[in-house]
């Protein structure tokens, strides 16, 4: 058992996963108080969902609350027990920061064939548009991109009154993240007063 769902990423991050399927059950609610990093891995598979009704992943972060680093075939499935069709986990950085990074979710450094299905991801990003953070920042990748991510049926939006500036923000370099799909997404309560703000923003990418 692990108090946060950063110290399981960091007993996964410290193993030899060769080949595993890896399954973490959301047991309880947690206050994660530094990034929850998931480096690249040999797993197999990792699967993330709650078992009963109300949990929430939370973190007041001025960066990454979940960093997806380089880490693939990660599904965040939202719904008790994976059944039915109810978004119960709530992902939330509660971090009104413009500071570069800040997200509640990021995939970078080829970050490939992750999913976040059924979520509630919330969040309060608070720089301009094309900036690197937002809700769900998908950034640059290291060898060939952040590729065959899926964010499907979940609820993205805002931490309360505290709305975010950027709800989704995919960033390229010179690796573009490919073949990423936004399906069936609820986005709301993206603004800012100050600066430019976007639902989706997708800045040299396809």
């Amino acid at each position: 058992n692990y108090p946060t769902l950063k110290d399981a990423f960091d007993a996964i991050n410290l193993q030899n996963q060769a080949g595993y399927n890896i399954t973490i059950t959301v047991n309880g609610s947690t206050n994660e108080t530094a990034s929850a990093v998931l480096n690249t891995g040999n797993w197999t598979s990792i699967d993330i969902y709650p078992t009963s009704t109300g949990y929430t992943i939370s973190g007041d972060i001025a960066g990454p609350l979940i960093d997806l680093n380089g880490a693939d075939h990660v599904t965040f499935d939202g719904r008790v027990d994976q059944a039915g069709t109810t978004a119960d986990l709530t992902i939330i950085n509660t971090s009104t920061s413009a500071a570069s990074g800040t997200s509640t979710i990021t995939l970078h450094a080829d970050a490939i064939d992750n999913q976040f299905t059924y979520c509630n991801i919330l969040g309060s990003y608070t720089g301009a548009a094309g900036t690197s953070g937002g809700t769900i920042l998908v950034s640059t990748g290291i060898a060939s991109g952040n590729d065959n991510n899926t964010f499907n049926l979940n609820n993205i939006g805002s931490n309360g009154i505290n709305l975010s500036s950027q709800a989704i923000v995919f960033l390229g370099n010179a690796f573009s993240n490919n073949g990423n799909i936004i399906d069936r997404n609820n986005i709301f309560d993206y603004f800012s007063p100050f600066a430019a703000s976007a639902g989706i923003y997708i800045s040299n990418t396809t």
